[in-house]
């Protein structure tokens, strides 16, 4: 077995190895991830509509809402919705009251640089 084979078995046993490595500690940390991402949505909703005392969840056309409700009447809706931004997907929270005014937005998740928007701010 010459020199190149060699280090191409052992180039690839090390990837097999760092991948089962990378599949184990995302299995591991994903009920973590998810369970703090149900918080960060739990708390984006009360910061929304904070007159709401509870919120149910629906689906209509594959699309997810919350109907925030105080004291069994209805105060708003939240919807999760994402938008394009420079680097990825900004995933946020719109509260919404009945009569369709927007109460809030919360960012719920997104990849953008810090400072991304100062430049354009600068020469605005």
């Amino acid at each position: 077995m010459n020199q190149m084979t060699k280090f191409g078995i052992i180039l690839a046993s090390i990837c097999f190895l760092a991948s089962g490595v990378l599949a184990f500690t995302y299995k591991v940390t994903k009920p973590e991830i998810d369970s703090r991402a149900r918080e960060e949505e739990k708390a984006a909703l009360e910061m929304i509509l904070p007159e709401a005392d509870e919120f149910v969840d629906k689906k209509i056309d594959g699309i997810e809402y919350y109907e925030g409700y105080k004291d069994k009447k209805l105060v708003g809706y939240c919807v999760k919705t994402a938008g394009m931004g420079y680097s990825g997907y900004i995933h946020m929270m719109v509260g919404i009251n009945p009569a369709g005014v927007i109460e809030g937005v919360e960012v719920l998740d997104q990849q953008e640089t810090p400072a991304g928007f100062i430049p354009t701010i600068m020469w605005m």
